[in-house]
């Protein structure tokens, strides 16, 4: 079943162990960071476990830049 997830602080810690546990085929992760470098990891860990990894550089305390992202 197709599923689409949505993690914030996935560049690091929690965050991007939980992109790894729930990345799998037919899972599309939206993973929200600050570091673009590390959350470029983080997607090269989802893809490696099967989900198709989303970036989305953004600092959650930025409402507005939240808003957008997760509106596209």
């Amino acid at each position: 079943m197709p599923s689409t997830i949505v993690i914030t602080g996935a560049s690091g810690g929690i965050g991007r162990a939980l992109a790894a546990e729930y990345a799998r085929p037919g899972a599309t992760l939206h993973l929200f960071g600050r570091d673009p470098v590390r959350l470029e990891g983080t997607a090269a860990k989802v893809a490696e476990n099967g989900g198709t990894p989303v970036c989305h550089a953004v600092d959650v305390c930025d409402a507005t830049a939240m808003a957008e992202a997760l509106s596209a």
